[in-house]
């Protein structure tokens, strides 16, 4: 009897702790419910942003409240459609061209691109040149596996900027300029259909190239082209019909403002046209800026400018006229809180310069903005060092707005630079019999300038780093051409050794197949 009662009494004692236990454990268990509905209901909607990979998508990093955007940053795209690797790229044109189909111009250029192989009637195609070769417009095959590498390298993009040229160099016939144009804009747009895009008309994307005037009869016909792509909409008819400018809500609570640069560079048009002679105002671009930046300010919004010339020298001339610049920097100036960066092309090298607001060397040197110039995917570049294709991953962050100022604060955070060596990957490729190359990361604005943020302040320290440290400035020099050995292709240093006459010189250049056996990283720089 006392051992059945010992034996109840312990059976009772284990029942009581595993009750207690199993209260605990329901206890923790919904206190653990709560705390995720509560965190849920707070946060849910920022939870799953990075789901959508559309023009609404936002990354916000665990660390803090900041959103992060990412843009895609193209420019002189400069599309060959009748590409032939076996006409040598010469002065003064530097065409590589098959003149036979191209004079036609009842040539179709979809026919010609669909394949992205060489265009050549009468002659061979040359060997390693699989993606084009120095000093010619863009190949096909470059074009397209510029866009392979961005899809496949670049996640979560927002926005696309295009600083303008996405058509050849010196076309003879008009419909071929236009087709092409609208060939390489519907790419982009099937390649990221809902991305936001950012983009300017560039001095050869009018015909004959660098003619364009006000209320242009091209203008109509790009404008509803631009549309047909979602690309503009009804609302910026009248300033794109009139001047090809045009301003678009990017969301982030930032303005995109596309200026048309052909307007203000001195050789628009014609030589003769002096910009003495030229209007105060042309199209009245300027007082549109204007009235846009303060529409903006006045709805807390923030702006980046997109155009193709930058303002400043381009191979040691002046490319605005004077007093274009004048103007302009004055604008700027008065919006310096407002305007985060500006995006150019049209230069042949990738440069960071500041927009100064001083007009001689009296006092001290003032910056109102920050300029970034991208040379583009177009290895002709013949007045460069070299010509390596780049395209470029721009980051934005911002930060949530406070509540007594209702202002989002959107920083350009960094710039990440991505290269395609020309030249050895033509004969990687021959060799792999694989054409799945990917663009290699070549710098970027914070690991390799240090720069935490990019805006006046940080881009004048290290612009006075570099005054005594030569490395630094080598550096910067180095990057502008993407690495690229000379603007000249392999062979012809090798050609250079073995002839003096130029006619044979001429004809080694043209036949001389020089493998390559390296290796090839594709981190490497």
């Amino acid at each position: 009897m006392q051992r059945e009662s010992q034996s109840l009494i312990k059976t009772h004692q284990r029942f009581n702790s595993c009750t207690i236990k199993r209260v605990i454990r329901i206890i923790s268990f919904v206190i653990l419910l709560l705390l995720f509905l509560t965190l849920y209901q707070n946060n849910s909607k920022d939870a799953f942003y990075s789901l959508n990979f559309n023009r609404n998508t936002r990354i916000r990093t665990q660390k803090d409240s900041t959103i992060k955007l990412n843009a895609v940053w193209m420019s002189d795209i400069h599309l060959e459609p009748f590409f032939c690797s076996s006409e040598y790229p010469q002065y003064p044109d530097y065409i590589c061209r098959d003149n036979v189909f191209s004079l036609n111009c009842s040539n179709s250029v979809d026919s010609s691109l669909s394949s992205g192989l060489d265009c050549c009637t009468n002659q061979n195609p040359a060997e390693y040149t699989y993606f084009g070769r120095l000093n010619c417009d863009t190949k096909p095959n470059l074009f397209f596996t510029q866009l392979h590498s961005i899809q496949k390298q670049i996640q979560n993009i927002n926005l696309i900027l295009l600083s303008g040229d996405f058509v050849a160099h010196s076309f003879k016939c008009k419909s071929h300029s236009i087709d092409t144009l609208k060939y390489v804009t519907t790419q982009i747009q099937n390649t990221f259909p809902n991305t936001t895009v950012l983009f300017t008309l560039g001095n050869v994307d009018v015909f004959p190239a660098n003619h364009i005037e006000v209320e242009d009869h091209q203008l109509p016909l790009l404008f509803e082209h631009f549309v047909s792509i979602h690309w503009l909409k009804a609302a910026h008819r009248m300033s794109f019909q009139l001047g090809g400018y045009y301003a678009i809500d990017l969301g982030f609570d930032l303005v995109g403002i596309s200026i048309n640069t052909n307007f203000l560079v001195q050789n628009h048009h014609e030589a003769e046209d002096k910009c003495e002679s030229r209007p105060t105002d042309p199209a009245g671009m300027f007082a549109w800026m204007k009235h846009e930046l303060i529409q903006s300010r006045k709805l807390s919004k923030q702006v980046i400018v997109i155009g193709h010339a930058a303002p400043g020298m381009k191979e040691q001339k002046m490319d605005w006229c004077d007093d274009y610049v004048a103007l302009y920097s004055s604008i700027c100036e008065q919006f310096s809180d407002q305007i985060i960066a500006q995006f150019f092309g049209d230069f042949n090298r990738d440069e960071i310069r500041l927009l100064s607001t001083n007009s001689d060397f009296s006092g001290s040197l003032n910056h109102s903005s920050v300029m970034l110039i991208n040379p583009g995917t177009t290895p002709r570049r013949p007045s460069s060092p070299g010509a390596n294709p780049i395209h470029k991953h721009v980051v934005f962050s911002t930060e949530p707005k406070e509540s007594n100022t209702n202002v989002s604060k959107v920083d350009l955070e960094q710039v990440i630079t991505y290269w395609f060596p020309i030249e050895r990957m033509n004969r990687i490729v021959s060799h792999s019999n694989s054409t799945d190359l990917l663009w290699s990361r070549l710098y970027s604005t914070r690991s390799d300038y240090g720069m935490s943020r990019v805006n006046v302040e940080t881009v004048q320290k290290w612009m006075l780093a570099m005054e005594s440290n030569l490395t630094e400035l080598e550096k910067y020099i180095r990057f502008q051409s993407a690495n690229a050995i000379g603007n000249r292709e392999y062979t012809e240093y090798l050609c250079d050794m073995k002839y003096t006459v130029y006619k044979d010189r001429l004809k080694c250049v043209q036949s001389l197949n020089l493998s390559y056996s390296g290796s090839y990283s594709s981190s490497s720089r």
